[in-house]
């Protein structure tokens, strides 16, 4: 039975996190690899899957934090309490990284020329408690006790109109190349983007077809990160979805930076989805 991490041991391999998801954030080049070998000798004989695995927890605790998470290192849950601790503390210690995350979050986004869009088509991530984690609303996720930061950065990215805007593009193109493949030119047509034509009270994005000319309602939720960063809904959306299950359809556009991919969750949200309430309205 291994041992389990010490105090340095978990300050080194955060310090190292930070460092490879600073470089990602910047658009500089890294290998995972070899910085788990430059961090071997500083820990007490930890195998490079160790390290690797100990990188995937500290990917949780940035999702739950509120924060972006690096790219290929899966979040895996269950970590132990000093590790988020840690993070926390060297957060406060590191302004170059939160100001690294806050311009990424809040910066423009354009859609980018995608040779065949219809390869972007992925399954949606393995689900953990047999859903996939999202968040009710954008207000109050991610508080902690945490001395770094109130913010959360994952809601603020959700609340970046460029980013969304150049989602709800992809998945326009995305749809009118599907019906145009399978020869439906006339639905293809005649798909809405409802945000624009009728403004975003009417909980869905988009107004698409299925092969046999059924409404397709689509939300669009994007990110410029990885496929397990969790969204948020809203109480109309959730409620348009129960009202029109058989239709509702919802699109997460992940990885935005570079080679943008989507997911599609069917039905209503709260049988795909776990919703987890972060606000309560309160009144006397």
């Amino acid at each position: 039975m291994s041992k389990g991490w010490s105090k340095e041991e978990v300050e080194s391999v955060v310090a190292d996190y930070f460092k490879m998801l600073l470089s990602e954030l910047e658009g500089k080049s890294f290998n995972k690899t070899e910085h788990r070998k430059i961090l071997s000798p500083q820990l007490a004989d930890r195998s490079m899957g160790s390290i690797e695995f100990k990188h995937q927890n500290i990917s949780a605790v940035m999702i739950d934090l509120g924060l972006p998470y690096i790219t290929g290192y899966k979040p895996r849950g269950n970590y132990q309490g000093l590790l988020k601790k840690t993070t926390e503390t060297l957060l406060e210690s590191s302004p170059e990284l939160i100001h690294a995350i806050k311009m990424d979050v809040e910066k423009g986004a354009e859609l980018q020329h995608i040779d065949n869009i219809l390869d972007a088509f992925v399954l949606p991530p393995a689900p953990q408690n047999n859903s996939t984690s999202v968040c009710e609303n954008l207000s109050g996720y991610g508080e902690t006790d945490s001395k770094f930061s109130k913010v959360n950065y994952l809601e603020r990215e959700a609340r970046n109109t460029s980013l969304g805007a150049a989602g709800e593009k992809f998945v326009l193109e995305y749809e009118k190349t599907r019906l145009m493949s399978i020869e439906k030119f006339n639905f293809a047509d005649r798909i809405e983007q409802v945000s624009e034509t009728r403004g975003d009270w009417a909980g869905y994005d988009i107004r698409s077809f299925n092969d046999n000319g059924s409404d397709r309602f689509i939300e669009v939720k994007t990110t410029r990160y990885g496929i397990e960063t969790p969204f948020f809904v809203t109480k109309n959306e959730l409620g348009f979805s129960t009202k029109n299950s058989l239709g509702y359809n919802l699109y997460r556009v992940f990885s935005f930076r570079k080679a943008p991919k989507l997911f599609m969750l069917q039905g209503r949200l709260d049988k795909v989805c776990t919703l987890d309430p972060v606000q309560f309205r309160a009144h006397v």
